[in-house]
């Protein structure tokens, strides 16, 4: 947890904001009220003290809304990056995926990107899940990563 702390000198104005996931944002005139057109206000000083840290877990799902590339063979599957760096180990070239209350399942491969190792990506296996589980164009999907990430979960929410 980072604890944000603004000083104004001349008005002797102190106030802490707490910003969480390792986040940080200017101040504007929003916060708190700060009216800096005031007079006497003669500067602005912010400084970050690290409090304790605590640890949050970032989700292990996101949604999509599939699109005609999905359904029509040439979109892909993109991991967010933040399920790639906290989740998705880089040795792991597999995944399955299976479909929420159903026994459809597809074993995938996990593709890398060329241009960053970061990105990961499900190409042909994932156009053969949603053929397979007859997902059409605008549905919203829900997708989870298990733990282990072994499996993903796809749920049809709309």
């Amino acid at each position: 947890m980072i604890n944000l702390q603004t000083t104004c000198h001349a008005s002797h104005w102190n106030t802490t904001t707490r910003l969480g996931f390792g986040k940080y944002r200017s101040l504007n005139k929003a916060d708190k009220g700060i009216n800096f057109s005031r007079k006497g206000f003669a500067a602005i000083h912010t400084k970050m003290n690290l409090v304790e840290e605590e640890h949050v877990e970032p989700p292990r799902f996101w949604q999509i809304v599939t699109t005609d590339a999905h359904i029509q063979g040439r979109g892909v599957l993109h991991f967010p990056r933040s399920i790639v760096t906290n989740y998705l180990p880089h040795h792991q070239q597999h995944i399955n995926i299976v479909l929420h209350n159903s026994n459809i399942s597809v074993n995938c491969t996990i593709k890398t990107s060329q241009r960053n190792w970061n990105e990961r990506y499900l190409s042909q296996e994932w156009v053969a899940f949603l053929n397979e589980a007859n997902i059409k164009v605008n549905y919203r999907l829900k997708l989870t990563l298990s733990n282990p990430p072994d499996v993903l979960s796809v749920e049809i929410i709309n």
